[in-house]
Parts: structure tokens; C-alpha cells; sequence
């Protein structure tokens, strides 16, 4: 049905093409006599007033599309003499293109259609062809269609208090549509002024250029479900060979095209790398759901990926950005990614939040003061069974002294079996050493959530395929290469032996002379350095939550 109404459009605006050489011509051929022009003009110039003075339209006016009206004193913008300015056309066929944005072109609020329509009035052969009313009704969709597709492109669909509480990253830039519109009409460029509010992203543009692959892979028909042909002597399901490959040819994974095996176990290593999966060459069940992931679905992610990043600040030089879908932290430099490394992140009851913030400072062999989180949920309950245990992971008890400092508790003298978990008086501390779960360095860069980077003694858990472990802080694979490279961006060159100093055990700060920018992000689909898609898992349910708010539905 979408792709039906898309061939629609490309066939309404190809006629308007034609239309539009009517008008150049007409142009051409003179303008009409002075008191014939004049009495049009002010003719659509009082419909306009009258229709928004009435409010006689499809849809509630405004405030943004009265002022625009208002200042102008309610003149016409897009035509002259009756003849649309072509102008009229480029806009047109910029909301045309809206899907490639991750838009779609029958938004109410776009009157496509009606515009469409309107415009077949407007022809030569036309009975309504000098009609004011339909040049008045025309040229205030054009206005509000312009106005509110750019705001779109431009600071996204979802008004920012609906995304404030988890997308702490987004913000919503301010801009006068009402002045951008008059500047490109004036200048002619109301198609470049549209390219330009997009966001500057390098990784925008990306996955625009992906949009259009998927669209076109849509129109295709997208790609065979693939099913089990049967099972092995072992049980496991065995598919169509065929089927395999062809799959893996539709998105650009397999590139031999014959009917040999010759590419298609790294096509398939590919395509499980692509998805987040262990990249073992076997079509198992997780391999097998992401195959089965329709296109439909594919569009929708990498819309919802395109509609965050025109929440996104630009970003400039060098930053950090740790990735929760992909269980990463990146160090991107002018958009290029120049170290990547695993991440461990919070497990589903403790979410590590999205937010910004900048790094100041980092710790060696720190100490962990336990979160109350942790405190009440996992060492109080172990401490119960076991005192021993706090000696064990070298864990102490302090109380506040009338804010002067810390004295010191003995752990004997509290009575474990009648501690209120949710009232203890206490603070406990971990001391620097292998057992810290902090590890040897910590990453600060002061947040309201107190979460931070830092090292970590098990490194184990870093070959897991998916990495929700953590109450919330970032643990991260290789402390020491970030370490450096944070030392060496700092012009920072007191520290080439830091191993030396972890050695020692003694508990150091040492402060970044430029801070540096550190986001936290939740990108599910981005476009890697050989221009392929990247899809992972929503593995916290925030894409799903603004597919819902904005009322998207898999097609």
C-alpha cells in the first residue's frame, strides 16, 4: 500500500513538473495588465485573511502560521499574477522525499495530498484555475506545510517534555521558520533551506544513505522468511541453502553472485557481526530471528535512530561516547571513530541512564564507597549470613562525625540480625587493591546519577555476547588504553608509567586540564566504515517506548 501510494506521488508530481514549465512559459510571456494582477492579488490576499480569520480549514491553525500571515498582511507567497511559483514544486518534492529522512510524506500536517490536489485546480484547463479561494487555500498549506516539515527535520517529531525523562541528551534547538521561509522564498532556495536544517552529523548523513538502500529493498519486496526444511540426524533444523544465500545477498552481505559456496560463510560471519551475534558461521536460533526481521522493521529502527539524532547537539572535536545497545565506549574525534573498546553496562533493573556530561578527573586505586542500591539489596544480605565477608572483600564501616570526618565502625559491634536495610546509619568503603570492584583506575566525570567509568577485577564477563552486568556504572575492557590515550589528548606527559603507580596501591587523583565531553547513548542502528548497517538489540525497551509515542506502526 505505501509503496502504491509513493508511485502515486512520483506520478501527481511528474504532471506538476509539466504544470510548472506551463507557468515558466507564462512567466515568460508577459505579466498580465496592471489592474488584472492587482485585483488577484487582492482578492487571495482577503481570502487568506478571511479563511484564518474564520478558521475555515482541514485543520486547527497555529500561532507560528497566523504570525507568518499577520506580518505579510496576509499576502500570498507562493504564486503571483495566479501562477505558483515554482518554488511551490521544490517544496513539493523535498516532503516527496520526506521517507529518505525517516519522515513520512502523509503527515497530517504536511496536507500532501491536498496540496496535491489543490494544485490540479490551479492547471490552464482548469474551471478553478483563477479562482481565489483555492490559490488562498494553496498557498496556506504550502506555508504551514513548509513550517512544520522543517521543524521536523530539524528538532524531530516529539515534542521535547514527551523525551525528557529518559533522553537527557536531547535538546530541541529554536528556530524562526517564520524568517527562513521569507529568506528562501526570497532567494529562491526553499529546497536548500529544507537540506539545511537537517542535522550536520557525519552519522546522520550515513544512515540517510541507508534509508535509501532499505526503501529500495522495500519496493523490491523485501526478503523470503527463511523456514526449516527439516532436521539433521541430530535434531537441529537444516534451511534451503538458496534461501540462505539470496538472504544475505538482499542487504549486501554475500556479493558473489553465482550459485558456489564461494563467500558465504564471511557473508554469514557478516551478517551475525552486523546484529550483535557471535560471528561463528552457524545458523542458529538467534541468527536465524534476525534474518526473519522484516524490512518493515528494519525502516522503523533506522527511523527511530534518524529521529534521536536531531534531538543530538553537534558535536565537535573529540568525545567519548559509550554506546548501551552495543555494550561499547568509543572515542569518536570529528566523527570518526579513533578507539573502541566492550563495555559492561546496568543490568535491566538498574539502568545505566542516558545523559552528557565531562569528564574532569581520573582515580588511581580507587576506593568504593558502596551506592545504597548495592548496600541494601546485596552486601547487607550477604553481611547477615557471613560477617567475615566484609574482611574478605576489604570492605570498611564508617559514620559521619558532625560533617567533620569519618570514625571508624567495628563491624562486630552492630547487631547484623536487626539492621534496617533501608535505614542504615553507616557508609561502607572498599579499599584499593585487586578486589576493588572499581578495579585499578576510575573515570569521574560528576553526574546527579553518580555513575562512572572505571576498571574492573573480572574480565571474564567481557566475552559475553550481551554485557548488562553492572548497577548502572560503565566497566570497561582496556582502562589503560583509554587511560593513555586521555593522558596524551591532556598533553599530560607525567604518567608513561602508570603501571608503576597502580602498583603501589596508593590512591591518586589526577585532573584533566580539558575536560572532555562523555555521552551516553542508545544507538540501535548506525552505518559502520564499510558503509553497512549495524542493528542491535533494544535491550532496554526505549526505542519501542518512542516507536509508541509516536504512534508508528510496522507496515
Amino acid at each position: 500500500m505505501l509503496a502504491k501510494n509513493c508511485n502515486f506521488a512520483i506520478r501527481a508530481l511528474f504532471i506538476f513538473l509539466l504544470l510548472s514549465s506551463s507557468y515558466l512559459f507564462a512567466d515568460l510571456m508577459g505579466p498580465k495588465s496592471s489592474k488584472s494582477s492587482t485585483s488577484m492579488s487582492s482578492l487571495v490576499t482577503s481570502e487568506i485573511c478571511r479563511i484564518l480569520s474564520e478558521k475555515s480549514l482541514s485543520f486547527e491553525p497555529n500561532h507560528e502560521l497566523l504570525r507568518f500571515y499577520k506580518e505579510g498582511q496576509c499576502r500570498p507567497v507562493w504564486s503571483n499574477e495566479n501562477i505558483i511559483d515554482t518554488q511551490a514544486i521544490y517544496l513539493i518534492y523535498s516532503i516527496k522525499d520526506a521517507r529518505k529522512d525517516g519522515l513520512d510524506i502523509y503527515t497530517p500536517e504536511y496536507h500532501f495530498s491536498n496540496i496535491l490536489e489543490l494544485l490540479n485546480f490551479t492547471k490552464p484547463d482548469s474551471l478553478a484555475k483563477n479562482d481565489p479561494v483555492v490559490l488562498a487555500q494553496l498557498d496556506i498549506l504550502l506555508t504551514d506545510a513548509y513550517l512544520t516539515f522543517g521543524k521536523h527535520l530539524s528538532n524531530g517529531l516529539v515534542p521535547q517534555e514527551a523525551i525528557a525523562g529518559v533522553w537527557k541528551n536531547a535538546k530541541h534547538v529554536s528556530i524562526d521558520m517564520k524568517s527562513r521561509l521569507r529568506e528562501a522564498l526570497r532567494d529562491k532556495r526553499v529546497k536548500e533551506s529544507l537540506q539545511q536544517l537537517t542535522p550536520s552529523s557525519h552519522a546522520y548523513e550515513k544512515l540517510r544513505t541507508i534509508m535509501e538502500k532499505y526503501l529500495k529493498i522495500e519496493e523490491m519486496g523485501g526478503w523470503k522468511t527463511i523456514e526449516s526444511i527439516g532436521t539433521n540426524d541430530e535434531g537441529d533444523d537444516q534451511y534451503s541453502f538458496d534461501d540462505l544465500k539470496e538472504r544475505l545477498r538482499v542487504e549486501g552481505d554475500l556479493v558473489v553472485d553465482d550459485h558456489s559456496n564461494e563467500g558465504y560463510e564471511d557473508a554469514l560471519k557478516n551478517f551475525q557481526s552486523r546484529h550483535g551475534i557471535d560471528a561463528d558461521g552457524i545458523v542458529g536460533p538467534k541468527t536465524l530471528s534476525k534474518m526473519n526481521i522484516s524490512v518493515a522493521e528494519k525502516i522503523t529502527a533506522i527511523r527511530l535512530n534518524m529521529e534521536k539524532w536531531r534531538w543530538m547537539p553537534e558535536e565537535k572535536g573529540m568525545y567519548i561516547s559509550v554506546n548501551i545497545p552495543d555494550f561499547s565506549l568509543s572515542v569518536m574525534e570529528d566523527n570518526y571513530t579513533v578507539l573502541k573498546m566492550k563495555a559492561i553496562l546496568g543490568k535491566e533493573a538498574r539502568q545505566t541512564p542516558i545523559f552528557s556530561a565531562h569528564m574532569k578527573y581520573i582515580v588511581v586505586n580507587p576506593y568504593w564507597r558502596v551506592p545504597r542500591t548495592i548496600l541494601r539489596e546485596d552486601i547487607i544480605p550477604k553481611v547477615q549470613k557471613d560477617i567475615r565477608y566484609l574482611k574478605k572483600e576489604r570492605i570498611r564501616i564508617f559514620k559521619e562525625v558532625n560533617n567533620t570526618g569519618k570514625r571508624e565502625i567495628n563491624p562486630w559491634k552492630i547487631n547484623w540480625k536487626k539492621v534496617n536495610a533501608n535505614a542504615f546509619p553507616y557508609l561502607l568503603r572498599q579499599d584499593p587493591g585487586r578486589k576493588n570492584v572499581l578495579g585499578r583506575l576510575k573515570f569521574m566525570f560528576p553526574n546527579t546519577y553518580d555513575i562512572y567509568i572505571h576498571d574492573t577485577p573480572i574480565k571474564s564477563l567481557f566475552d559475553k555476547e550481551e554485557r548488562l552486568f553492572s548497577s548502572g556504572c560503565i566497566r570497561i575492557e582496556e582502562p589503560l588504553v583509554l587511560f593513555g590515550y586521555l593522558m596524551n589528548n591532556d598533553g599530560n606527559k607525567g604518567y608513561e608509567n602508570i603501571t608503576d603507580l597502580i602498583a603501589s596501591g596508593a590512591n591518586k587523583t589526577i585532573m584533566l586540564r580539558y575536560p572532555v565531553k562523555v555521552r551516553i547513548d542508545y544507538w540501535t542502528v548506525w552505518v559502520d566504515e564499510k558503509g553497512m548497517a549495524q542493528f542491535r538489540d533494544d535491550i532496554y525497551g526505549h526505542d519501542n517506548d518512542l516507536r509508541e509515542i509516536l504512534g508508528w506502526q510496522y507496515k
